[in-house]
Parts: structure tokens; C-alpha cells; sequence
């Protein structure tokens, strides 16, 4: 066998779906299986493969040929019985890997991160290799503190401006990229100025992310090259237990005042964002689950401002990340209010609209009375196609058709 081909060894519970969606030609079962599970297994064959597995005293054998299977009794055994899943943990197991490859979906095939080095203060200067492009992971960064920055972030909040470098604006925010290439006359200027929603706070924040610094700069300097934080629904092969209304951390303590490097909740003189608040604590979320996210002391308030602020810009690396924080901190206080936030961003943020939905489906205590009709549509909806697939799973009558030897002989004297 190792001379036709190479030879792996992996354990898993082959009853649960397969994440890589692989097919085999030969299957080989060293246990007695139960008739009911026989089809899981079926399932990974391909066309022309064969399946040979022990069924109570019998050690059948299946072809299969396209939609077509064939089973014949090679011989009368005796082995011991498999542990095998309850349809329950194979509904469960499915569902997390559809969600996972929906999420990859929505993501695209390649996963923006928060890799890459840059300078650790304000007085030095970045130098952008060319053919990165804004909505990519940023290209690699060069210092050179003999340049000064060149432009300045304004708003009515920011009445100082946050210096910045036009070249790190057009590489990884899509805005600032179209508005440079216009042509037109604030393609030439120095200052560019925020909506006033956006706080001195947030859009600190927006700069540091473009700099992998503060608060995106990796804890240890040795990793400052190779860190990055996985984008959310980044798919992974093992098995986790499924996250409930009742499951969820709440993670939203981190969310209930706890302070950043700098004080998110004053701006210029101790004035709050104005605005609707979204909750990040309460009876549900009372302790918050320890997080290495860099936004993990970071006001759930100000989390949420930076993902919108990430839309306006259209800096999709830093919207990943955002969300993935967002994702974290459901519960059952501001599921709500997150998902009016996501739909709000028009598509700027499917992932933390998926996982509300998801939320809310298994929530015992979301009452959607307030709630806009057609996000009460998009719950609906959402609940009836998990339902459908559920059914789909369970449905005894899905297995395909097995001839037996005996019946094709039959056919044939006949």
C-alpha cells in the first residue's frame, strides 16, 4: 500500500461530517456498524468505490456507481460494535460547518488579517511597497523618519487632526483610494475630513490599525512581523461545542466601561459620544470570558463606532477584525441593536448579521415586538432554512436505494 501511494493517518470520528468534503475510493470498517449509519459512510464514497463494513453477524459489501449502490453479503462475522454519534451530534456538527463555510463565503476565499509590521510612534514615516491593494492584507512597511507626515484626519471632533501618510490612506482604505484617483480638487489636499458621528476616540483607532500600533500593536516585538488575528468564522477542524443564548460569555463586561490605553469615553474634554447606546452587559453578561482580542478592553460603544467608521472607509481588514470582537460579545441584552447594526452597514458586516440572526433563533428571551419588520423577516427566514436542513438531515427516506445481490439475480432468472 505505501509503494501505490502515500499513506496518512488522521483520527476523527468518521460519522461526522468530513470539514475537507473528501471522497474515498475504498473504505474498510473494523467495526460493527449499526444499519441506520451505513449511508453516513456511503456518503464518502466515490463513484465505483467500495465500502466494506460489518453490519450485526453479516460483513457486507457495497459498490457504488453513481446514484446506484449494490450490496452483497461477503460472510458471516463477528465484531465488536462502534461507538457511534446520535443524530443529534450530526445535525449539530453539520450545521457548524455549513455556518463556517457560509462565513468563508462571505468573507472570499482569501481572509483579510492584521499582519504586517509598522512603525511603533508618530514620528516616523511609512513607505508602502506598490501592489497591495486596499482591500488586501497591507503590503509590507518600511520606515523612514527623515519624511514627515503629509496630511491630516479631521472632523468636527477631531478638531486637531490626527496625522496620517496619504500613501497608508490609498493603500488600505478603498475611499480614500477612489477619492485619490479622481482627478478631482480634494484628490490634492492635505486635510480630509470625517462625518461628525466618527469621535477623536475612533478614529485614533482607525490610525493605529493602519499602523499596527497601540492598540493593534502585537504584545511582543519578536512577533510584530508574524502576529495576526484570525478573521471571524475562520474555519477549524475540531470539533466545538455549539454557541447558545445561554452559552454565549456575554463577553460584554470588557464592554461595560473597562478603559482602553486611552480613555475611549472622553473626547476633547470629557464629552461622550452622542448617540444610541448598545448594551454590552446586564443579567446575561455579568462576568466577561478572558480575550486576547486587541479591542478586548475596548467599550462596546466604541467597537461598534470603529465598524461603522471601518465602512465609511471602506478598510475591510479593519471591519473583519471589528466584527470578529462584535461576534464575541453578543448576548442577550444587545443582539438587537447589533443587528440593527450590521443591517444598517448595507453589507459592510454579514458576519456579525449572521451570527445575531443565529442569536436570536436560539435566544429564549429576545422579545422582537420593537424590533423593524423586516429584520423580524430576516429571523424568520433565517430559522426556517436551519429548520429545513435540519429535517433534511433527519429524514430517514434521504439514504439511496441499495440493491442486493439476491434481488439482481432474481431480476436476471426472471
Amino acid at each position: 500500500a505505501r509503494e501505490a501511494c502515500e499513506v496518512s493517518f488522521e483520527k476523527r470520528n468518521a460519522f461526522l461530517p468530513d470539514p475537507k468534503l473528501r471522497l474515498f475510493d475504498r473504505i474498510n470498517v473494523a467495526g460493527s456498524c449499526p444499519p441506520s449509519k451505513v449511508k453516513n459512510l456511503l456518503s464518502m464514497l466515490k463513484d465505483e468505490g467500495k465500502l466494506i463494513v460489518p453490519c450485526g453477524s453479516d460483513l457486507q459489501l457495497y459498490t457504488k456507481f453513481f446514484s446506484v449502490v449494490t450490496m452483497e453479503v461477503v460472510s458471516h462475522v463477528r465484531f465488536g460494535e462502534l461507538v457511534v454519534p446520535s443524530d443529534a451530534e450530526i445535525v449539530v456538527r453539520t450545521l457548524q460547518l455549513d455556518k463556517e463555510r457560509e462565513i468563508s463565503r462571505l468573507l472570499g476565499e482569501s481572509f483579510p488579517n492584521a499582519g504586517g509590521s509598522g512603525p511603533t510612534g508618530m514620528e516616523e514615516e511609512l513607505g508602502m511597497e506598490a501592489g497591495s491593494a486596499a482591500n488586501a492584507a497591507p503590503a509590507t512597511i518600511k520606515t523612514n523618519t527623515s519624511i514627515d507626515y503629509d496630511s491630516l484626519l479631521i472632523g468636527k471632533r477631531i478638531p486637531d487632526g490626527i496625522p496620517v501618510h496619504k500613501k497608508v490612506l490609498e493603500e488600505q482604505c478603498l475611499l480614500f483610494q477612489t477619492q485619490f484617483s479622481s482627478g478631482m480638487r480634494d484628490a490634492r489636499s492635505c486635510e480630509f475630513v470625517l462625518p461628525e458621528q466618527f469621535s477623536f476616540g475612533t478614529s485614533k483607532l482607525l490610525v493605529d490599525w493602519l499602523y499596527r500600533r497601540g492598540t493593534f500593536a502585537p504584545p511582543d516585538p519578536a512577533t510584530r512581523r508574524t502576529q495576526m488575528w484570525a478573521p471571524v468564522g475562520a474555519a477549524t477542524h475540531e470539533a466545538t461545542p455549539p454557541r447558545t443564548a445561554t452559552t454565549t460569555a456575554a463577553a460584554a463586561a470588557a464592554g461595560a466601561g473597562a478603559a482602553s490605553a486611552m480613555d475611549l469615553s472622553e473626547e476633547n474634554g470629557g464629552k461622550k459620544a452622542e448617540g444610541g447606546e448598545v448594551s454590552g452587559s446586564g443579567a446575561s453578561g455579568a462576568a466577561a470570558a478572558a480575550s486576547n482580542h486587541p479591542l478586548a478592553k475596548v467599550p462596546i460603544q466604541s467597537v461598534v463606532e470603529l465598524l461603522e467608521l471601518s465602512a465609511y472607509v471602506d478598510c475591510r481588514s479593519l471591519g473583519r477584525c471589528v466584527e470578529k470582537r462584535l461576534c464575541d460579545l453578543i448576548c442577550d441584552d444587545n443582539c438587537q441593536d447589533l443587528l440593527a447594526v450590521a443591517d444598517g452597514l448595507a453589507g459592510s458586516a454579514p458576519c456579525l448579521q449572521q451570527e445575531c440572526l443565529d442569536f436570536i433563533i436560539m435566544s429564549e428571551s429576545c422579545d422582537m415586538k420593537q424590533m423593524e419588520p423586516h429584520l423580524v423577516t430576516q429571523i424568520a427566514e433565517r430559522a426556517s432554512s436551519k429548520f429545513r436542513k435540519v429535517m433534511q438531515l433527519l429524514d430517514k427516506d434521504n439514504a439511496p436505494t441499495i440493491t442486493t445481490s439476491n434481488d439482481t439475480n432474481n431480476n436476471n432468472n426472471a
